[in-house]
């Protein structure tokens, strides 16, 4: 029987090459979605198949699924700057296409990550928990002339994480979001 294989979006980024790294390391040789003009030089080191192709579009996320077995999905935008509709077309819809995908290409496992940003700020000294309702958007004096960038990445992923969970009971996945938090370092 042939061993199906992991399908990772985002793996040219921070987390995604990481995540590529560990697979390798444990003999999973994934399949890395990256869009064109990305720096792939360290993932030319490992054993992954490259597809080139953008999340938002979904005739190149069912490209890249077909034959996997699970989807890790690392992809998002993710900056300071930038205008809300490409966070908006990324984040969420990339999502989206993310899920749809897996289900039609018949995979019935998909790990997203989220941000623990959705939950709202980080100087809370509120204990949260999944169950914690999202509070994504810091307001701050400012909000309505300069709008943040970083409330963009923030509201995106929280809407992300909704339109994930619903089309995935509707497709009936196994869905894992994980949240990290304070991502940094080597």
């Amino acid at each position: 029987m042939e061993k199906k294989k992991v399908i990772l979006t985002g793996a040219s980024g921070f987390i995604g090459s990481h995540i590529a790294e560990y697979c390798c390391g444990k003999g999973l040789n994934p399949v890395c979605l990256v869009r064109r003009g990305s720096n792939t030089d360290f993932l030319r080191t490992l054993p992954v198949d490259l597809v080139y192709g953008d999340v938002t579009n979904p005739a190149d996320v069912l490209q890249a699924c077909e034959g996997g077995g699970c989807v890790i999905h690392t992809a998002a935008k993710v900056s300071d700057w930038g205008a809300y509709d490409d966070f908006y077309r990324v984040n969420v819809g990339g999502t989206v296409n993310v899920i749809d995908a897996a289900a039609a290409a018949g995979i019935r496992d998909v790990i997203i990550t989220g941000s623990n940003s959705c939950y709202g700020e980080e100087s809370s000294r509120e204990t949260k928990t999944e169950e914690s309702p999202y509070l994504s958007h810091y307001d701050y004096f400012l909000d309505r002339q300069f709008p943040s960038a970083l409330n963009f990445y923030r509201d995106t992923k929280a809407l992300a994480n909704q339109a994930a969970r619903e089309r995935a009971a509707q497709h009936h996945l196994n869905l894992t979001i994980i949240e990290p938090v304070w991502v940094y370092g080597e």
